[in-house]
């Protein structure tokens, strides 16, 4: 709760709430803990005359003169007892005013008692009280009650700065008979809580509640500076075009702040808006002072900055907004009665359900368009096969209009994304740490064995290690472009050599947001979640080799998801990859993880070779679909070496897909038998209690299982329902939950096995599994629900990490099913291959091109173990 330097530098001491004061020696690392009282300590301040002095500020009142010394020695002096309440502030003055008599200087204390006493410490008395005056403002008893009496003696003059009610400060000449004081002017806006002045005595900085650091002018007593900071993440950034000096900043603390960063007088001005969960902000391409913003409720509306109203559309998301851009409505070809209302403006928005809207910004009470209806009627043959294939439209993620409002990209679910065809170029992001740049320019290079044109990337820039949060464009140099990303990093890249040129590792914590600035090339901002906005210069942060040593490295001709060049990763606290994760455990020992909620069905977290789940994938598809098995495993040895043989495939059984997600059957009943004992709580065995009849229990324990699944307890919701026979709506309780794997356990033990609901379970647990990046399993889930798209869905999945071993999985796959795209899959994956072939002459190319056809031994197994 508090922290000091002694007079002498050598230790810093500090105390927290129990009461427990620990001393540090920084220069040998050395520590001592100790207490003299059970009560919270307020604040600590270092006689300026006594090199190991110390006094101590306790919440029930008192305060203690302590004497540390540097081999942690330590015994109590002086006890001042005065304050009936805690000790906020306490203030030495400086050495110009000590007594010769007693080396001591005068002490001030602050408390919420509203008085300031002037101590002298070598009789323990106080020589001077000063109560706070009243407020000048009405305020509520509340108000008063939250007062935080913070102080400072001015140096060279018998002066003390102090705080008041609401952030207040006041200044007062300890001269006079009765002292006297002085306001300064507004600034604060709610409880200072801490106040240092210069050595000169000219200046003071304070800290406030509001959330603001201010520097002052102790003479003139007004503000010289005010720097603003954020509360909780920076979720979206973005600098109006109209007047390019002003960057709309959204917070994770519900509210807009405008910063004024072109201000020449003061480049921290910034005013805070109107509150109201706001997840993403987007400036009028034309019109100044008017910002688009969506909220974490999924409602969209429009704000005048100037005047902070605010407007929002009839039509609304059903969960967070998690995109927003503008697009002109003459570019839709959306006829208007009246030719003005042609001229407006439409606002795009993507949110969480997956939908893209489009929204009219004259016509706020209309109903908004779903963007899938527009492309249904102006591409039919593409959305006719792509409902084919999935019965439904794809779920969007993300939506972009090109700068200049005729085109438009959109983002889906399942990593592919949908764009016109003209001439332009697209970048990507996504959570697999690369950025992608797709060149639609050519439409020879677009796929044509598949009804739905599909391109290559023209670009990948992977030197991120977790997911790539925002990209943004140089307005001037459209030759670069910036990447935020998880790993706490920024990348600007020359697109055109596939090159880094600067890095930026200023932040503490994630980057959420990025954004360039429209009238300086060499400025860039970036938020994250260490409540920080940087504005920085890439020429100044110039990329290095040695700087991005824990970054993984690709190159596009080696671009793969197996082959990883790392490097110690001892500064790296980036987690959530899993292959990181297990790669770093083996080499550099056992890493400690947070403890997860109990898993009821342990066996299927359990590490699975990545070849044996394609393996399994293989013989699931023969089981379900048949096909041309020998074709396929043709293709799949095709190219191993002599002296190795082919990974052996044993026969599959109707519960391999079983065993491997959930293990034994006889072990899922014991696991469901031990939930049901350890639920034994009190109130499941007063609603289970018989005495007033069946039905009364029966309906108790529903009304119980729909309580808890009001609460998100689905374990406890599950076990109510299945107590009275309710089976389907205990899946539900998995269902909502997200814990598929429970509720596909529980419907293969207690509903018929052709029952849809089983089928359903399948297709959400493979998103499920896609979402978490496990492909192979998605795509085994995928192939079990046999719904019309499952093939397709596997398909994909395999191929989607886009390295050798999963493009060679998704090709044989298609062989085996007959499956139309088997020549493109066959020929991606032969590119590919042959083009790293032709790069790598290195020996660990070598292993890597026998690995991926070689099976699982032991000579291999740690090589295959850091690839996947």
């Amino acid at each position: 709760m508090s922290v000091a330097w002694m007079t002498n530098k050598k230790l810093i001491v500090s105390g927290d709430k129990s009461g427990e004061i620990i001393a540090w020696n920084p220069k040998a690392n050395q520590k001592a803990k100790f207490s003299f009282l059970k009560s919270p300590i307020y604040c600590i301040s270092s006689s300026p005359t006594r090199d190991n002095i110390l006094a101590f500020g306790f919440q029930n009142g008192s305060i203690l003169i302590v004497m540390i010394t540097p081999d942690f020695q330590r015994e109590i002096v002086h006890n001042l007892q005065g304050h009936d309440q805690e000790i906020h502030g306490l203030s030495w003055q400086d050495s110009s005013g000590v007594d010769p008599n007693n080396q001591y200087t005068l002490l001030a204390s602050g408390s919420r008692d509203k008085t300031i006493k002037i101590w002298n410490v070598s009789e323990e008395k106080a020589i001077k009280t000063i109560s706070l005056p009243q407020p000048t403002q009405k305020l509520t008893e509340q108000q008063k009650s939250r007062l935080w009496l913070a102080l400072s003696w001015v140096p060279g003059a018998n002066k003390i700065i102090t705080s008041s009610f609401m952030g207040n400060l006041m200044i007062w000449d300890l001269d006079a008979h009765n002292p006297q004081y002085r306001w300064f002017a507004k600034g604060h806006s709610r409880s200072v809580f801490s106040i240092i002045t210069s050595s000169d005595g000219m200046q003071a900085i304070t800290i406030s509640m509001d959330r603001q650091i201010i520097k002052w002018s102790i003479g003139e007593l007004r503000p010289r500076l005010i720097l603003p900071c954020l509360c909780l993440g920076v979720h979206s950034l973005d600098i109006s075009h109209p007047d390019p000096s002003k960057l709309a900043i959204g917070l994770g603390d519900s509210t807009i702040r405008i910063w004024n960063f072109g201000n020449p007088e003061n480049p921290f001005d910034s005013s805070l808006l109107w509150k109201g969960l706001k997840s993403q902000l987007k400036w009028h391409p034309t019109q100044e002072g008017n910002l688009a913003f969506g909220n974490g409720l999924g409602i969209l509306g429009l704000m005048d900055v100037y005047t902070e109203r605010c407007k929002s559309f009839q039509s609304h998301h059903k969960g967070k907004v998690y995109a927003l851009d503008w697009c002109q409505k003459r570019c839709l070809n959306i006829k208007e009665k009246n030719e003005e209302n042609e001229k407006g403006m439409f606002l795009f928005s993507c949110g969480a359900e997956g939908i893209v809207y489009i929204n009219d910004t004259q016509k706020l009470d209309k109903a908004s368009i779903n963007i899938n209806q527009l492309i249904e009627n102006g591409n039919v043959e593409w959305m006719e096969k792509i409902k084919s294939d999935s019965k439904s439209f794809p779920h969007r993620t993300e939506v972009a209009v090109h700068p200049n409002g005729i085109f438009v990209a959109i983002g889906n679910k399942d990593g592919s994304i949908e764009a016109s065809t003209e001439s332009f170029r697209l970048i990507s992001r996504s959570n697999d740490c690369k950025v992608m740049i797709h060149d639609l320019n050519d439409t020879s290079k677009l796929a044509s064995t598949v009804n739905i044109p599909t391109s290559n990337c023209m670009k990948v820039f992977s030197k991120h290690t977790n997911g790539i949060s925002d990209l943004a464009w140089c307005p001037v140099d459209k030759n670069r472009l910036v990447s935020s990303s998880f790993d706490k990093t920024a990348i600007v890249w020359d697109v055109s050599k596939g090159i880094p040129l600067s890095l930026f590792r200023g932040h503490e914590g994630r980057l959420l947001s990025t954004v360039w600035s429209l009238i300086d090339a060499d400025l860039v901002f970036t938020g994250g979640d260490d409540q920080m906005c940087f504005a920085w210069r890439p020429s100044e942060h110039q990329y290095d080799e040695e700087a991005g040593k824990n970054i993984y490295i690709y190159s596009h001709s080696q671009y793969s998801n197996n082959k990883m060049i790392t490097q110690p990763v001892e500064e790296s606290t980036v987690v959530g990859d899993a292959k990181v994760s297990e790669a770093v455990s083996r080499k550099h020992g056992r890493s400690t993880k947070k403890q997860k909620h109990k898993n009821f069905f342990p066996l299927s977290s359990q590490p699975v070779a990545r070849q044996t789940l394609q393996n399994d994938t293989f013989q699931l598809a023969k089981k379900i679909y048949g096909g041309n098995w020998d074709a396929a495993m043709e293709f799949w040895n095709e190219g191993v070496p002599k002296n190795k043989k082919a990974a052996e495939i044993k026969d599959f059984s109707p519960s391999m897909l079983s065993k491997s997600l959930f293990g034994e059957r006889k072990e899922v009943r014991e696991v469901i038998k031990s939930e049901e004992e350890l639920t034994d709580q009190d109130w499941l065995i007063l609603a289970l209690s018989p005495s007033a009849g069946r039905d009364v229990w029966e309906s108790l324990i529903r009304r119980q299982a729909q309580k808890l699944m009001r609460k998100n307890d689905f374990y406890s919701a599950a076990m109510c329902f299945l107590a009275c026979g309710d089976v389907y709506e205990a899946i539900d309780a998995h269902r909502h939950g997200k814990m598929f794997r429970e509720a596909i356990m529980l419907a293969r033990i207690r509903i018929p096995l052709d029952d849809p609901v089983l089928s359903d379970l399948y297709s959400e647990w493979a998103v499920q599994l896609e979402s978490q990046n496990r492909y192979e399993e998605a795509a085994m889930c995928h192939l079990s629900s046999q719904k019309p798209a499952a093939v397709q869905h596997a398909l994909n999945d395999l191929a989607r990490q886009g390295d050798p071993s999963s493009l060679r999985a998704s090709a044989c796959l298609a062989i085996l099913l007959d499956d139309p795209s088997a020549n493109e899959r066959i020929s991606r994956y032969k590119e590919d291959y042959e083009s790293r072939a032709n790069t790598s002459n290195t020996v660990e190319g070598t292993e890597i091109a026998e690995v991926v056809s070689a099976p699982n031994t032991a000579e291999n197994e740690e090589t295959i173990n850091n690839l996947e």
